[in-house]
């Protein structure tokens, strides 16, 4: 293997990833919106506000980080907030690729190049030009760089950014910079510097379905907006919150390590089972269209266990 040897990927499916890819980016199938499984499209940037202060403060000085794979963003902030160690996990089998053609863009690319690449220019360019992936190839390792280049040979810029393997949601290059604490200032420089000290492990897996013991206990979890998803479509808000209050509990957290949650337009009716000694939520301001709206984000602490001694509780 060459390329990102820091950034490993298990039990990789190369082929059938591909085929599958394909199907989508002809047509022959269509992944259902707001539904996940191991085809969902890919996201290409955030929709989360993580340069927000209140939410961007959680990942700062944690060491052993399991992300949502997702756009990848969560995981390169959390290497710019000084992690040494991230597990990226998704229910889809693609984010892997598109986080690894991330990751290697970022060291070949300056960040216009970058932001370029990943977004494209309106009404001018499409994402992924091929100039650009010409110089990210050789910072590929060589199963990533054989899916890529499938793709790549096999449909236009065109046809991939129509299609829904990527879905349909798009941000303007300013928002992915607003967003993402990665493109501000001179972090793109320290991030460029940073990549090949950390140590990347990716999977395809449920998060729900997490085997016991399977990885050491973690920092921080970035759950991103999970809390939609685990329990059935319909289900009351306080169904939602209590099938989430006992899946948060069992997440491999090390004594006063933090999961966080991002719950796009903040309502109110989560907060009343959020506000106590283990969790607490916090209202996200941002813009959205010129538009200012409130999200929340749900923060969980888990509990440091109580020490013992001969002279009684401590």
């Amino acid at each position: 293997m060459i390329g990102l040897k820091n950034i490993k990927i298990r039990d990789i499916n190369l082929i059938d990833d591909i085929d599958l890819a394909k199907k989508i980016i002809s047509g022959k199938l269509v992944p259902k919106d707001y539904s996940y499984n191991d085809h969902s499209m890919i996201y290409k940037t955030t929709n989360e506000t993580i340069s927000n202060e209140s939410y961007f403060s959680y990942f700062k000085n944690r060491d052993r980080v399991l992300s949502i794979t997702s756009s990848g963003d969560q995981i390169i902030n959390s290497i710019l907030a000084g992690a040494k160690e991230i597990v990226g996990i998704d229910i889809s089998r693609f984010p892997k690729y598109f986080f690894a053609l991330k990751i290697a863009a970022i060291k070949s690319l300056d960040e216009e190049e970058f932001i370029r690449f990943i977004l494209g220019i309106k009404n001018t360019e499409y994402s992924f030009s091929n100039e650009l992936y010409l110089k990210i190839r050789k910072n590929l390792s060589d199963e990533v760089k054989y899916f890529w280049d499938s793709i790549f040979s096999s449909f236009s810029t065109q046809q991939i950014e129509k299609s829904s393997f990527f879905g349909n949601y798009s941000v303007s290059h300013s928002v992915m910079k607003k967003n993402n604490p990665y493109l501000q200032n001179d972090n793109y420089e320290i991030i460029r510097k940073k990549i090949d000290s950390i140590d990347i492990e990716l999977l395809d897996t449920n998060i729900f379905e997490l085997k016991k013991n399977e990885f050491d206990n973690f920092d921080l979890i970035i759950l991103t907006s999970l809390i939609n998803y685990v329990a059935p479509m319909g289900s009351s808000e306080e169904k939602k919150a209590e099938e989430y209050r006992n899946f948060v509990k069992k997440l491999p957290l090390n004594q006063g390590g933090v999961a966080l949650v991002y719950n796009f337009a903040f309502d109110g009716f989560l907060y009343p089972y959020f506000n106590d000694k283990n969790f607490k939520t916090l209202k996200i301001k941002e813009e959205v269209h010129m538009l200012p709206i409130d999200n929340e984000l749900i923060v969980y602490t888990k509990p440091k266990k109580k020490i013992l001694s001969i002279f009684g509780k401590k």
